[in-house]
């Protein structure tokens, strides 16, 4: 489902949100002139994952594994559906990940001295995805067409996490 964003023909635009290594937070910060939150959908416990994360460098070993899902509001509308995997020794030694309650991800990845990013990947969801199926239950949204997402792998130190973000209809209108 992931591949390489040299695998689609991505606009400037597109690219630029879709391949940035930036904090999208700060980058939705600016775009929707700070009037920005986060609302955590669910937050959860699963013993596997499904196969939305099966070509990831997660080790598929370190369960359970804590799912946070939230929606990045900007401007009062719904923008991005993100969905965060944190295997349990991920959490075990960042235990501030399970309590961020409507902080944003971002604000704490970011902030971390021993952060780096890997393997941004892109996908264009189809409506039988798992993943946009998760995004039109999350947002409420009757989403009926394609979706731009994207996933990337994180490392405080030597623990990965992994991100998904789904760039909804609202946010490419925004823009």
């Amino acid at each position: 489902m992931w591949e390489s964003p040299l695998s689609f023909s991505l606009s400037s635009v597109e690219r630029e949100w879709l391949v940035s290594e930036c904090s999208l937070t700060k980058k939705l910060i600016a775009l929707s002139e700070n009037n920005f939150r986060v609302e955590v959908c669910r937050e959860f416990f699963v013993d596997t994952l499904d196969e939305t994360f099966s070509n990831t460098d997660i080790a598929l070993d370190d369960s359970p594994f804590f799912i946070r899902e939230v929606i990045l509001f900007g401007k009062n509308m719904p923008w991005v559906f993100a969905q965060s995997v944190i295997p349990r020794g991920t959490l075990n030694e960042h235990e501030a990940l399970r309590g961020l309650g409507n902080t944003s991800l971002g604000s704490y990845l970011f902030a971390h001295s021993q952060l780096h990013r890997e393997n941004i990947r892109v996908a264009r969801l189809q409506e039988n995805d798992l993943m946009h199926r998760a995004t039109v239950v999350a947002t409420g949204q009757n989403i009926l067409q394609e979706l731009w997402a994207r996933c990337s792998t994180f490392w405080l130190g030597n623990r990965p996490l992994l991100v998904a973000e789904v760039f909804l209809p609202g946010f490419w209108e925004a823009l």
